[in-house]
C-alpha cells in the first residue's frame, strides 16, 4: 500500500444494465474514473476515508449496450458488447452481444468471443491445481428460446479466447455465475422462481436459495459468497455470532453462505438490508462492501448496518448507477450507468 492521500486509480467503466433480447437494448456509455483516498501512517486505507474524483477517461461512447463489467488484471477489463468490436449506424441492430477485453493503457480493444450466439457474464476461471499455468475465462452462451449455458475459453497469445466447452450442460438456463474453485461455482438460474444453486462441473445443480439477485461475489478474506436475497423475509436466519434474528424487514437483504459446508443452506447469514430497489454491488479487497443509489456511489457500514454515501456524480450528467466491479488490487473501479 502507498502511504497517506495516494492516489487510487479507479478506471470506471460507465455502463447500462440490460440484455440483448427481441427489443433493442438501451444504450451505454463508459470512463475512467481516478480517485484518491486518504490512507493511514502505515500506508493502509482508511476505510472511513471518503474518496474524491482526481481525473476522468471516456471508455466506450456509443449508443449500444456495453455491460456486465470485469477486471481480468489490473490492466484488462473484459466486458460485453452489443456487436462486439463493431459500431452499426442507423437504425440497423445488432443481434449478438460478443465479449471484449479492453487494454486499460492502450485503449485498444480485442475481441475475446464472437459467434452467431450471444455471450456475457465474463469471469476468470480459477485455475486448475493440475495446470496452473492455463488462463480461462468463463461465460454464459444464450441460444435463444431460453437455453443458455456455461461455457470456459483458455486465453490465447494473441489475445482472443477459444472456447472449450459447455461446463454445466444439466443445468439450464443459467444467468449469471461466480466461482468457488476450479470444480465448483454458484450459478443464478432463470425460472419462476430464479434460484440460486451450487454445482460441480458437469453435474446437478443443488438450490440454497429462491428468487437472488443477479449480482454473486465471493467475500474478501473468507470462505463466504454474497447474494442478494430478493424474496419474503423469512424469520429465523441465524446471526454470525449462532443467535436466532427478528425476522427481516420487507425489501431486498445481502446474504452470505459457504458453499464448502457439508450444508451450505445452514450457514446462510444476513450482511446487511440493501438499499431500495438495489441488487448490484461490489466487494473492494480488504472487505470494503460499496453499492449505488441514482447517481451516488454508496459504502457500507457494515457495523451499523447502514449505507453512506461516498461520491456524488449528479453533476457529471451520471445517474442510475448499477453494477461494479473492482480491479483485482481495488485501485480500480468499473461502473454500469444509464447513458
Amino acid at each position: 500500500m502507498r502511504s497517506a492521500c495516494s492516489a487510487l486509480a479507479l478506471p470506471a467503466l460507465f455502463l447500462l444494465a440490460g440484455r440483448a433480447a427481441a427489443q433493442p437494448p438501451p444504450a451505454t456509455d463508459s470512463a475512467i474514473r481516478e480517485l484518491e483516498v486518504a490512507g493511514t501512517a502505515e500506508g493502509a486505507e482508511s476505510r472511513g476515508a471518503a474518496p474524491r474524483i482526481v481525473g476522468w477517461t471516456r471508455v466506450t461512447d456509443r449508443p449500444h449496450y456495453d455491460n456486465q463489467p470485469f477486471f481480468l488484471d489490473e490492466r484488462t477489463l473484459l466486458y460485453t458488447a452489443l456487436g462486439g468490436l463493431t459500431d452499426p449506424k442507423g437504425d440497423a441492430e445488432p443481434v449478438a452481444t460478443e465479449l471484449v477485453a479492453y487494454d486499460l493503457e492502450s485503449g485498444e480493444r480485442t475481441l475475446l468471443v464472437g459467434t452467431p450466439e450471444s455471450e456475457y457474464s465474463p469471469l476468470a476461471r480459477p485455475a486448475s491445481p493440475d495446470a496452473p499455468e492455463v488462463r480461462e475465462i468463463s461465460f454464459v452462451r444464450d441460444y435463444g428460446d431460453l437455453r443458455q449455458e456455461l461455457w470456459s475459453a483458455s486465453l490465447q497469445a494473441d489475445g482472443s479466447a477459444a472456447p472449450q466447452r459447455s461446463l454445466f450442460p444439466q443445468i439450464n438456463p443459467i444467468g449469471y455465475h461466480v466461482w468457488v474453485d476450479h470444480h465448483s461455482a454458484l450459478l443464478f438460474v432463470l425460472g419462476e422462481p430464479a434460484t440460486l444453486q451450487l454445482a460441480a462441473v458437469g453435474g446437478a445443480g443443488r438450490i440454497l436459495a429462491e428468487a437472488p439477485g443477479r449480482a454473486l461475489a465471493s467475500i474478501p478474506g473468507s470462505d463466504r459468497f454474497s447474494f442478494v436475497d430478493k424474496g419474503a423475509a423469512t424469520p429465523g436466519d441465524t446471526a454470525a455470532g449462532g443467535q436466532p434474528e427478528d425476522p427481516a424487514p420487507s425489501g431486498w437483504w445481502l446474504r452470505s453462505v459457504v458453499p464448502s459446508a457439508a450444508d451450505p443452506s445452514a450457514t446462510v447469514r444476513q450482511v446487511i438490508e440493501m438499499p431500495v430497489g438495489v441488487e448490484d454491488y461490489a466487494w473492494r479487497p480488504g472487505g470494503e462492501l460499496w453499492a449505488a443509489s441514482g447517481g451516488e456511489l454508496l459504502r457500507a457500514d457494515l457495523g451499523r448496518g447502514e449505507w453512506r454515501p461516498v461520491l456524488d456524480l449528479r453533476d457529471r450528467g451520471v445517474g442510475g448507477i448499477t453494477r461494479l466491479a473492482f480491479s483485482p488490487s481495488g485501485r480500480q473501479l468499473a461502473i454500469v450507468f444509464e447513458r
